[in-house]
């Protein structure tokens, strides 16, 4: 009531701009960049780095501060000079110097502006980064170990109405330093190797502290695994530390700050649990465990590992593997044993090791393995008596922790496993173990003899792979609750991603957790069976999903050392490191990974020190090839595994033929290494690829069945991944295999299953490739959850016929199909960079499924890049136009005009229902067709125009559920028990649906508005981005550009050089080059429908071969239509001879842009087509068949 008065808002009318105001300046001055920075904080730019606490570096240690600067109507200092000082903790401080003034430009984080009344508000986050040369600084070094803090201050004198500005020092911060490599225990140090006997696991030394003191650290090497102890408490939250290597080369040691478990002027007690790890394991190394510690308060060592100062005794874990679990035994625990009041007069004192027994040891230099997550129990039954099946619901590595209760000499087991038993009648309700092998991943812990037992129990020194644990019991024993600890390497998340279609959410989702639950210190295959091993294919397969989904510049910068350390006379084995399977050399599919992962951690982090130390690595493994391809020819050229494990029953093609491409691949990546690192070997590796590239072809090319090796998506794709090999008319027929032979499914092995999305999308099909990924029947992805034969998947299966598939090799976690989600973070949301960029300097943003029609509506991806906090991230939206979907039985379909939350108006709502087809369609949005037996379309068609019509969107859950997919689907139980597949592929029956494993809906309707697209996009500072606009769909397509702060250039991009096939979905391009500051942005495109229906038509024509004829089609302004999808009317026709055509009467302009030689015996009647298309987009297309209508 008071502020709506008259005089109320004249005085707030003249008062509040000068009170806003003082308010700014006031402001300004008390938040300067030096004055109160927002935070400052140590951060490792030039080398991994273990924690904030405790860095590692390879490198010039690389500092960073940040501070935040607000100030209105000015700008913030930019070029001021910087100072800097350390200081070395210890017993007395020890100035290591001021760091001279350098003039160091910061880094702008971030931009906001708002407008009031007075003047404009900037707030400004400023980043300066600066180099301590050669670790040294006026005369003193940083010592390894040595914990140091330091602070810094701008020497700008400010600006003249804001005296002062700078000249503040900061809040000091703190850091330790340790050199990558270093040397962490001396032999002067006095610690030697230590073991155990048997079960005397414990080991205990005591040590006084001194009264003052600044920092503690304890470095301990458990070999193979250890849990350490100050005075009864965890000195960290790791699991199984320090990780596994070759530990005959070098051994890690982790470093930890424990200064806050010290007691100072006291008696100590440092306490220390060793397991076998995988040092110990039979199956492994078999060896005896290892340990040495040494623990420094400030610089002095007050305790490590010795006999005359180490005592030893049989704690309760009388045994544990990796492989087969733990037995805990209670009447064996030592309550006390690591708190000083404990007495261990009965211990006796450790043992030396051998002496020869001296690996190097390093820091460790990757995150921990650390429990990441809890799971409860989705479901808990009971098959028989004294065993309890516990469902946790997903797939996860890690143990479960027990609360229990149990009367004297009784005892439980957990036995893990993935699955439950669908394989033996009866048992269907119990847990399957035949798929871990010779893994017993049994954990069993032991009650008192005599007394009750109350406790909690989780087991330290191995990890399973599960969803269903079955619980035994002898005894009376109450459980009182279980729970499973989700544990794996700690790496960071570095994107966020989302996507509209349901199924490739779920995938997306599935292979986060399958990525994380192979993460243990390495990259595993698996981790459930007797192997979860570095198997080098698996590893680089799922390489880019992993770092485009975590922070693997650590992880994989280790794994790069692992290989190396091993590698001997150029070999490096299948598996790294060589635990198990000790074989070399490695297939060269699999020897791959070193050059791989070496060049994607300079491209993804920009680490050009890590591409220096191994390119000689790299060279040495690819001249042992060369060696053997010397002595064996092309042709047979050695091979292990080859393409691994496709689905059956499509065939595998030539081994050989997989370890030849492997070798260019890894030529061509050590080639882009060696033009990088400005090397003289460039010349050289560019010739002999040349030369191996001319003998591949030659040895493996068919020119009179135009296909490489025996014609199959993998031999397709492979060769059009070597740059230059596969011209465009034969690199198309791909796009005839995936549709004619394989019915819109892969058919590869793994190998070719890296390079298959990338290949189709390359040839102008995303929408093609997105069909692939979000197959809901056999093979599919979706099938490992669709599947009616055993529990829905959570994570990626190792076969595509798991369920089919008895004892042996049939992991339900394996991570070397996961591939495809770097294809959807690429290609679907639209984020990579363009070739030569490394650490996303220069990113492309080119959603290529977002210029197609197709079930995707919308993708977001927000990435946080290796050189800024801040991230780069991309959302698109298509709303109106055409929508469709598909779907297997049980999941519903998903038509949308308009987003969700959006207005209808928007989008439009559902005008028409344009096909329905339920049984076994065919192809993609663009060129649906029913397949010629097996389809019911008029009962869906009906259903659709009733829930669907005249709405913004719907969800149509119940299509499965009427008369006429009850037809169909007693065909398709005819084909065998179940309701499943009795094998991948079986054979034709006469019967409409039979062999079909399920049924599927395909639908398409039209919108009542054109398409309009909307691009939100954020690029962080310092950073190049080409933005590329869709256009299809749409005639005479409107841009508009939203943006406060962006220069850009529009124009088209010509394409790059990784885009060998590119075709123009996208007429228009933004470049965006930002500076000092990110830039945020919209594009919205909108449009009229462009001539779409008839081609839809057409195609839906050319696909029936009960309606060919002679059609002439004038298509005059199809500038909407890309090249792609006119080769897709051709397609159709399922084998055509297709000519070059020079006419120059023709309606089209003369100049050609692409045409496509390509000859084949049509097996439905069609024997010619010819199609011109130039730049202006104009086309003329004519199909010719053998009978008119």
């Amino acid at each position: 009531i008071i502020f709506s008065s008259l005089y109320t808002r004249a005085i707030m009318k003249t008062f509040l701009p000068w009170l806003l105001f003082l308010w700014l300046a006031i402001g300004s001055l008390c938040s300067s960049p030096t004055g109160r920075p927002g935070y400052l904080r140590v951060n490792w730019i030039s080398g991994p780095k273990r924690s904030d606490a405790v860095i590692v570096t390879d490198s010039n240690p690389t500092f960073s501060a940040e501070w935040y600067c607000r100030q209105p109507s000015l700008s913030c200092v930019m070029d001021s000079p910087v100072q800097m000082e350390i200081l070395e903790l210890g017993s007395s401080l020890r100035s290591i110097g001021v760091f001279p003034a350098l003039s160091l430009k910061s880094i702008s984080r971030s931009s906001v502006s708002r407008h009031g009344t007075a003047s404009a508000f900037h707030q400004h986050l400023h980043e300066v980064h600066f180099e301590l040369r050669d670790a040294k600084w006026e005369g003193h070094s940083l010592r390894s170990l040595g914990s140091y803090q330091w602070r810094i201050r701008s020497l700008s004198g400010g600006h003249e109405k804001l005296p002062g500005l700078s000249q503040k020092w900061s809040e000091w911060s703190h850091f330790r330093y340790i050199p990558f490599n270093s040397v962490v225990m001396s032999p002067q140090s006095g610690s030697v190797w230590i073991s155990r006997r048997t079960t005397e696991n414990l080991f205990r030394t005591t040590f006084m502290a001194p009264s003052r003191f600044s920092v503690a650290t304890l470095i301990t090497s458990g070999i193979g695994a250890f849990e350490a102890f100050l005075n009864g408490k965890r000195t960290t939250d790791h699991v199984l530390d320090p990780g596994t290597t070759p530990f005959h080369h070098f051994s890690l040691a982790s470093v930890e700050d424990v200064t806050s478990l010290v007691k100072a002027g006291e008696e100590n007690v440092l306490g220390i649990m060793l397991g076998n790890g995988w040092y110990g394991m039979p199956l492994a190394y078999n060896q005896v465990p290892k340990l040495r510690f040494e623990l420094y308060v400030d610089h002095l060592l007050v305790a490590h590992s010795h006999p005359n100062t180490t005592c030893i005794y049989e704690g309760p874990i009388m045994y544990d593997d990796i492989y087969n679990g733990e037995i805990y035994d209670s009447n064996y625990e030592q309550d006390g044993w690591n708190l000083p009041s404990f007495d261990d007069l009965r211990w006796k004192n450790a043992q030396i090791t051998d002496v020869s027994f001296a690996p190097l040891l390093v820091p460790v230099t990757f995150p921990p393995v650390r429990v990441r997550d809890t799971l409860l129990p989705v479901n808990i039954s009971h098959p028989a008596p004294g065993i309890t099946v516990i469902d946790f619901g997903r797939t996860i590595s890690g143990v479960c922790e027990i609360d229990v209760e149990m009367s004297p000499g009784s005892a439980i087991s957990l036995h893990h496993g993935e699955i439950l038993n669908h394989y033996d009648p009866g048992m269907n309700e119990f847990v399957y173990f035949g798929n871990i092998r010779d893994a017993h991943a049994m954990d069993t812990f032991v009650g008192h003899k005599s007394k009750p037992t109350i406790t909690k129990y989780q087991p330290r020194f191995t990890f399973h792979g599960f969803r269903f644990v079955q619980v035994n019991t002898t005894g009376q024993v109450s459980l009182w609750s279980i729970v499973a600890k989700a544990f794996h390497t700690d790496v960071a998340l570095a994107s966020t991603f989302s996507v509209s279609h349901p199924t490739l959410a779920k995938l997306h989702k599935h292979i986060l957790w399958g990525q994380t639950a192979n993460l243990m210190s390495y990259p595993m295959d698996c981790n459930q069976r007797d192997e979860r091993l570095g198997w080098m294919a698996d590893g680089w397969l799922s390489s880019d999903e992993a770092v485009g989904n975590f922070d693997m510049h650590a992880l994989y910068s280790n794994w790069v050392a692992i290989m190396v350390a091993d590698q001997n006379q150029g070999m490096v084995g299948d598996v790294e490191p060589l635990t198990r399977f000790l074989s070399q050399p490695a297939d060269p599919a699999w020897g791959l990974a070193l050059p791989y992962i070496h060049r994607l951690v300079w491209t993804e982090y920009g680490d050009l020190g890590l591409l220096k130390r191994y390119f000689n690595a790299t060279m040495a493994w690819i001249d042992f090839m060369e060696g053997e391809l010397a002595k064996s020819g092309m042709k047979g050229f050695f091979s292990h595994f080859g393409d691994w494990v496709p689905p059956p029953p499509a065939p595998k093609c030539s081994g050989n033929f997989v370890s030849g491409f492997s070798l260019l691949y890894s030529m061509q990546l050590a080639l882009d290494m060696a033009r990088t690192l400005s090397s003289p070997l460039a010349g050289p590796i560019a010739e002999q690829l040349q030369r191996n590239t001319r003998l591949f072809d030659a040895t493996w090319y068919d020119a009179s069945s135009m296909q490489y090796d025996i014609g199959v998506q993998t031999t397709f794709v492979l060769p059009m991944a070597i740059n230059g090999l596969v011209p465009f008319e034969r690199a198309v027929r791909l796009l005839d295999e995936i549709e004619r032979r394989s019915a819109f499914h892969l058919d590869t092995g793994i190998i070719g299953l890296r390079f298959l999305f990338d290949a189709v999308t390359s040839l102008g099909c995303p929408d093609i490739a997105l069909l692939l990924a979000s197959q809901e029947t056999y093979p599919g992805y979706a099938y490992q959850w669709n599947s009616h034969l055993e529990t829905p998947a959570t994570t990626l299966w190792e076969l595509w016929d798991a369920p089919l598939e008895g004892p042996g090799m049939n992991s339900r976690d394996h991570i070397m199909d996961g591939s495809v989600d770097a294809w959807m973070q690429k290609h679907l949301a639209g984020i990579s960079q363009v070739p030569g960029s490394s650490a996303y300097r220069h990113v492309r943003i080119k959603p290529d499924v977002a210029a197609f029609f197709s079930p995707v509506v919308n993708a977001a991806l927000v990435r946080r890049t290796v050189r800024h906090r801040n991230v780069l991230s991309v959302n698109w939206t298509r709303t109106g136009g055409v929508v469709c979907d598909t779907a297997a039985e049980g999941r519903p379909l998903y038509l949308q005009c308009a987003q969700q939350g959006q207005k209808g108006s928007d989008g439009g709502v559902i005008s028409s229902v344009e096909f329905a087809s339920m049984g076994k369609p065919m192809g993609v949005c663009s060129s649906y067709a029913s397949h010629t037996s097996c389809h019911e379309s008029a009962v869906l068609h009906r259903l659709l125009e009733e829930k669907c019509v005249g709405k913004p969107a719907c969800v149509v859950n119940d299509w499965w559920e009427n008369e006429a997919f009850n037809r169909l689907n007693q065909d398709r139980l005819s084909a065998g028990p179940s309701g499943g597949i009795t094998s991948p592929d079986p054979p034709s029956s006469p019967l409409k649906c039979t062999g079909v494993s399920h049924i599927v809906a395909a639908v398409r309707a039209r919108c009542s508005v054109p398409p309009s697209y909307r691009i939100e996009v954020k690029v962080p500072p310092q950073t190049t981005a080409d933005v590329h606009v869709p256009q299809f769909g749409l005639n005479k397509p409107r841009y508009s550009l939203f943006s406060n702060d962006v220069e850009h250039s529009r124009g088209s991009i010509a394409p790059e050089n990784g885009d060998r096939y590119s075709l123009p979905f996208f007429s228009q391009a933004i470049r965006v080059q930002t500076g000092d500051f990110s830039a945020a942005f919209t594009v919205e495109v909108r449009g009229d429908f462009a001539q779409v229906v008839p081609l839809f038509q057409l195609m839906e024509v050319a696909h029936k071969p009960d309606r060919a004829g002679l059609m002439l089609i004038h298509l005059h302004d199809t500038s909407d239509v890309p090249l792609s999808l006119l080769a897709r009317i051709r397609n159709h026709c399922f084998g055509i001879a297709l000519e070059k055509v020079f006419n120059s009467t023709s309606p089209c302009p003369p100049l050609l842009n692409e045409a496509v030689q390509h000859q084949q015996q049509s097996p439905r009647g069609c024997v010619a087509e010819a199609w011109l298309a130039d730049h202006t987009g104009a086309a003329l297309v004519e199909t010719f068949a053998e009978h008119t209508l």
